[in-house]
């Protein structure tokens, strides 16, 4: 089993020829000083939990995050009195944003609680393996009732296993163009005087 830092070196030389791909220098410019210029966004990264085998990736995906200027939280870095599920919901209330790795039960249980949350939909992100297509935590998510899993929320079960970059390059391009859109937004109010 590689240790977390070996996996984040792996992961860090992908983001590294990531980075030099093909975006507009002006679009790379507005990236750059989204993550310089604004708070760090904050991540409520759900998935499989401390006692999981696929935990590691987890916490590996919440390093890489952390090191690209993101907060990322666990719902199990704080305790509350209030029932787990109360406690997660006002946990997001108040996040950026929320991804889950629907590979547990637990989580894919979270995807679907949120999920049915409408006012947390434009910031809940999902990312399902793709042999699970057929089953019902997919299908619900994908339906126009939810419409939460898009095409790069799949990925490859056995790549994530491997500690493959796939998943990792995923979530990362996702949390950076949430990051470019709240920044973008605050530009335009600005330039607008509002």
């Amino acid at each position: 089993m590689p240790t977390d830092k070996e996996i984040l070196e792996k992961w860090m030389g992908s983001v590294r020829r990531d980075d030099r791909s093909g975006y507009m220098p002006r679009v790379r410019g507005d990236m750059e000083r989204a993550k310089q210029t604004l708070e760090p966004l904050e991540i409520w990264l759900g998935g499989p939990g401390r006692k999981h085998e696929l935990f590691q990736l987890r916490r590996c995906l919440r390093k890489l995050l952390i090191h690209d200027s993101f907060r990322a939280y666990f719902s199990e870095d704080y305790s509350s009195g209030a029932d787990l599920a109360s406690k997660e919901q006002d946990e997001v209330e108040s996040l950026d944003m929320i991804i889950i790795l629907a590979l547990t039960p637990g989580s894919s249980a979270e995807a679907i609680e949120f999920a049915n949350t409408p006012h947390l939909l434009k910031k809940l992100y999902i990312f399902i393996p793709g042999k699970y297509r057929n089953g019902y935590v997919f299908k619900s998510l994908s339906s126009d009732r939810h419409r939460v899993i898009i095409g790069d929320s799949l990925f490859s079960l056995d790549k994530a296993k491997e500690f493959d970059d796939e998943l990792a390059m995923k979530v990362l391009y996702r949390a950076r163009t949430t990051r470019n859109r709240v920044y973008q937004a605050n530009k335009l109010r600005q330039e607008c005087g509002t």
